[in-house]
């Protein structure tokens, strides 16, 4: 128990259903809120979700009737300082864009107990819900251009903001309830392009190869995110499915070919993830190895890079990987593009299919280059054909 018995042991704030919430009970009062010469109440009615941060709460709005989300984060100093972050960056959304639409709208913001909320709307279903009420087998066509043009808006705003989402998933793309508008929820790891506060970010099967071997990073890891879930409306399951930042990688050069020189020479973790061959005669520090395979080599033959194997990689960090699964059995994201069942659409005119997978896979393609300055703006995903 932490801050008086006020919290449980992960630093979470102790709530229950009813408990009121706000200036008027805070032990801070309404000077430490969005609107200081208001005092507000807001009524617990459930629990929506928890996660890292803290916890979610379905509340009612006593003083203006009306529902909302209650992001309640953990006592700690580091979620303190993302949240204001967070706070930042969804007033400068709300305020200076025209993003009703696109990004969910903060509505309050107080201290609770030593712990920061963030209040805003209430939203609806969410589209990795829609997936799974689909039973995992992707979406039509037609369906899919629907979601992504809604989808890159909220990605539009975001970059014009400077502003680095982090963590664009299905999960925190929702409904907004009372139609099929899509909105973008969660800023709690963001940051602005210009000052990226970690390195360790975006969730996992979403996850960037340039944070994987810790080279610089900016808006364009969010259209990496955003073509992987393309891709999973598409197939129906996560394109890059790991247990492990070592698996990740293995899917991901399986499907796209090796990490370009550039970024393998100047990513501070690239050592990490594989080993560098000085000579091209299959020895790493002088010892012959077998896992000279997927090799890598630089322009000018000096040297290249081989993905460690799982035995090694457990060996030299002491540790035990997770066994990965390959859901796909293809050998790269053409094959998948070219050999997957398409939805179509009977109502609309017919397409051709080897049309269709042609401009899919270039979409693909684009949204998952390599190198960040060749993946496709959210702008430009907008007008792909």
């Amino acid at each position: 128990m932490h801050n008086y018995g006020l919290d449980n042991s992960n630093y979470e704030l102790i709530v229950r259903v009813g408990d009121i919430l706000g200036t008027s009970t805070s032990f801070e009062g309404k000077e430490y809120s969005m609107n200081p010469n208001v005092i507000t109440q807001y009524k617990v009615i459930s629990k929506l979700g928890q996660g890292t941060f803290g916890q979610v709460f379905k509340c009612k709005d006593l003083q203006h009737d009306r529902e909302v989300a209650i992001k309640i984060l953990k006592n700690k100093k580091a979620y303190f300082r993302q949240g204001m972050l967070e706070i930042t960056a969804l007033l400068l959304l709300n305020k200076f864009y025209d993003t009703k639409k696109q990004i969910v709208e903060i509505l309050d913001h107080f201290l609770y107990c030593n712990h920061l909320c963030i209040v805003t709307e209430l939203l609806g279903s969410s589209l990795y819900e829609l997936m799974k009420l689909n039973k995992k087998s992707g979406f039509s066509l037609p369906t899919i251009q629907t979601l992504n043009k809604q989808i890159l808006e909220c990605l539009v705003v975001c970059k014009q903001a400077c502003i680095i989402h982090c963590d664009i998933k299905p999960e925190n793309i929702l409904l907004t309830g009372i139609s099929s508008k899509l909105k973008l929820i969660d800023l709690g790891s963001c940051c602005f392009d210009n000052y990226s506060l970690y390195s360790y970010i975006q969730s996992r099967f979403y996850r960037a190869p340039e944070v994987c071997i810790g080279y610089r990073y900016n808006c364009a890891i969010d259209m990496w995110s955003f073509g992987c879930m393309v891709a999973e409306m598409f197939f129906g399951i996560p394109l890059f499915v790991a247990n492990s930042e070592l698996g990740l990688l293995r899917k991901q050069i399986k499907f796209l070919g090796m990490l370009p020189a550039e970024m393998l020479i100047n990513g501070t973790k690239t050592e990490n993830y594989f080993n560098r061959y000085d000579h091209l005669d299959g020895t790493v520090d002088g010892t012959k190895t077998e896992n000279y395979f997927n090799r890598f080599y630089h322009a000018d033959g000096t040297f290249e890079y081989v993905l460690k194997d799982d035995e090694e990689f457990e060996e030299e960090y002491c540790v035990e990987l997770p066994e990965e699964k390959d859901y796909f059995k293809k050998k790269s994201l053409k094959e998948l593009v070219y050999l997957h069942n398409i939805i179509l659409d009977v109502s609309k005119i017919p397409v051709d299919p080897a049309t269709l997978r042609l401009t899919l896979f270039d979409f693909l393609s684009k949204c998952l280059a390599y190198k960040p300055e060749d993946r496709l703006t959210p702008q430009e995903a907008l007008v792909h054909p």
